[in-house]
């Protein structure tokens, strides 16, 4: 086999208190990335098309999915050119994995080239390392949702073990976005995080998170919905999230079973119950609030989607 092309899921991380650990990969937006592999020395080129205005690097050492691929080079020896050719759907710096797909992508890609055999929690390790280039350390929340579908949960690092699990049927996600440029994102939104909390905030989310969990492992969006706040992370945030209040008050008030950022932000998700509530009624009310504000912003409604997935390779 010589080159794989991957269909790679947007993700939506923390879902509320879930910081660093919960996942959740979207059905759509998804980047198609083609991976190709030959003999050589370890050269790695990486090319992006799709819209120009998302502006991604192509230096190996500045793409999530270029360092990925000289990550796993070194371990395997440097026998091999690696060429990388993403398709990019998922918008940059929004909140929704964009860096994070790309690094999946390639992992799996590369995993099933190379024939490398890699567990589920090595693989999620190797694609947390392609995230130094956008948020400048690895982190493995937007990767394994993008690596292994549904709702993840990461519940430890060394040894790393992460699990999934299939959501509702009937969950649906609203996701909108305001038009704002921020640089270095992740990283400036990793600086505002308390180095300590106090312990009814601790305590706090742990509840909330136990909730989370237990909807989705139950099926059940009301509980997973009454979990999605956080006292810690989502609340040093905030106030770097343009109409953070309007937006959760108005998803609440449309009929929302829970509202969170969406990773480090800026977009935000809703989650509502198909049959219950119109999720297309829930976006106009969130896109509302920052039309109001003046500020130019971008929605779509979407449902919990599978991992990285294969859609045409050479053998």
């Amino acid at each position: 086999m010589t080159w794989l092309t991957v269909s790679s899921p947007a993700s939506s991380a923390n879902v509320g208190p879930g910081f660093d650990s919960f996942g959740l990969a979207l059905n759509q937006p998804r980047d198609h990335i083609e991976v190709q592999v030959k003999p050589g020395s370890g050269k790695v080129e990486v090319e992006v098309s799709g819209r120009s205005e998302y502006n991604v690097p192509t230096n190996p050492e500045a793409n999530s999915g270029g360092l990925v691929a000289k990550t796993i080079l070194n371990r395997v020896g440097d026998r091999f050119d690696v060429r990388i050719n993403v398709t990019k759907r998922i918008r940059p710096g929004c909140g929704l994995g964009s860096s994070g797909a790309t690094a999946a992508g390639v992992a799996f890609a590369l995993n099933r080239l190379l024939g490398l055999g890699l567990s589920r929690g090595e693989l999620v390790l190797l694609a947390a390392e392609g995230e130094r280039a956008a948020a400048g350390s690895p982190h493995a929340d937007n990767v394994a949702a993008s690596l292994l579908g549904g709702f993840t949960m990461i519940v430890s690092h060394n040894p790393m073990r992460v699990y999934s699990i299939t959501p509702p049927r009937s969950l649906r996600v609203c996701v909108v976005y305001p038009l704002v440029e921020y640089e270095r994102k992740t990283e400036k939104m990793r600086s505002v995080i308390p180095s300590t909390v106090d312990l009814h905030d601790a305590l706090w989310n742990i509840w909330h998170a136990a909730a989370v969990a237990a909807g989705f492992a139950l099926g059940d969006i009301e509980l997973l919905g009454s979990g999605m706040d956080d006292a810690i992370v989502e609340k040093a945030r905030s106030s770097l999230i343009p109409c953070y209040s309007e937006v959760k008050r108005r998803a609440i008030r449309a009929g929302a079973k829970g509202v969170a950022v969406s990773g480090a932000g800026p977009a935000m998700i809703a989650f509502v119950k198909a049959g219950d509530t119109d999720p297309q009624g829930v976006l106009r009310d969130m896109l509302d609030a920052y039309i109001e504000a003046g500020i130019a912003a971008n929605g779509f409604v979407t449902e919990p989607g599978e991992g990285c997935s294969a859609t045409l390779e050479d053998e």
